[in-house]
């Protein structure tokens, strides 16, 4: 389970209307955080849209969806998945990076 309220209140941050209700496009965001890796294959499973403005959901729903996706079987992605991500990168098929292709990666902490 989460908190509840720790969901309200990031929810209460992309409420820019004031409604009480999260435009369903922010949901993976919401997610990220409160600090879970949850897949768009699961976010777009419990309702997220590609648009803005196409689909909102009460907060408390919004907890539910949080929920449900901590529980969902293979919800993030895993060391192999980022093993098989450099390997994009890996051009001369030898199991290293060129150095200005590590400068660009994008999940790297020391910049």
């Amino acid at each position: 389970m989460v908190d509840a309220e720790a969901v309200k209140k990031i929810c209460d941050i992309y409420d820019w209307d004031g409604k009480g209700e999260l435009d369903l496009f922010f949901l993976g965001d919401v997610m990220y955080a409160l600090g879970m890796n949850t897949t768009k294959k699961v976010c777009v499973g419990l309702g997220q849209t590609d648009e803005e403005g196409k689909k909102f959901a009460k907060f408390d729903d919004i907890v539910e969806k949080v929920n449900a996706a901590k529980v969902a079987p293979d919800s993030s992605g895993t060391y192999h998945d980022y093993v098989e991500l450099l390997k994009l990168y890996d051009k001369n098929n030898n199991g290293t990076m060129m150095l200005a292709e590590l400068r660009e990666h994008p999940c790297q902490s020391w910049r």
